[in-house]
């Protein structure tokens, strides 16, 4: 056989291994999030006080965030698409169905104030892909960020106590 030719499948069985390793680890790390995901969201049902309750989802994985979100949405009946990775995605955390309509799902965990670029960069997405939008953070909204959603019709803010009875599970939620 060729030197070259077996060099060639050397090398190729190489990149292979290294690719399957790469998707494992990754598939392994979003099983553990979404397992991460089911325990917050238990836990969060046993603190009552609403203040206490964002302050613990202020403090957990920013990428446990994002699948607590997707989880919820899951269990309220949406159907959902989980992104391949966690960074990377384009602003983009999550794809959601509602009544055949595609949003994009932007989950931020802040701990202060949310920034408004973000808020800008996902109208711009929102606007691009000609769908609907819905972003998810932890912290505070500035009278600017708040002043972007409402000019915009077709993007939806969950922050504050409105994702707070968003996840609990035992309290209606409708997207429009």
């Amino acid at each position: 056989m060729n030197f070259h030719l077996l060099h060639a499948i050397a090398f190729m069985t190489v990149l292979l291994f290294f690719t399957w390793l790469s998707w494992r680890r990754r598939t392994r790390r979003h099983r553990r999030k979404i397992r991460q995901a089911g325990r917050v969201l238990a836990k969060l049902s046993e603190i009552s006080h609403p203040g206490q309750r964002l302050a613990y989802l202020r403090k957990i994985d920013p990428y446990t965030f994002e699948e607590l979100l997707l989880e919820v949405f899951e269990r309220r009946g949406f159907k959902i698409q989980r992104n391949k990775r966690y960074s990377g995605d384009g602003g983009i955390d999550g794809k959601v169905w509602h009544d055949g309509e595609l949003y994009f799902i932007q989950a931020k965990r802040y701990s202060n104030q949310i920034n408004k670029r973000h808020v800008e960069n996902f109208i711009e997405l929102i606007e691009v892909f000609q769908c609907r939008g819905i972003f998810c953070h932890t912290g505070r909204t500035s009278s600017g960020s708040k002043s972007l959603v409402n000019n915009h019709p077709k993007i939806l803010m969950l922050s504050g106590s409105r994702l707070l009875d968003f996840i609990d599970l035992d309290i209606p939620f409708s997207i429009t």
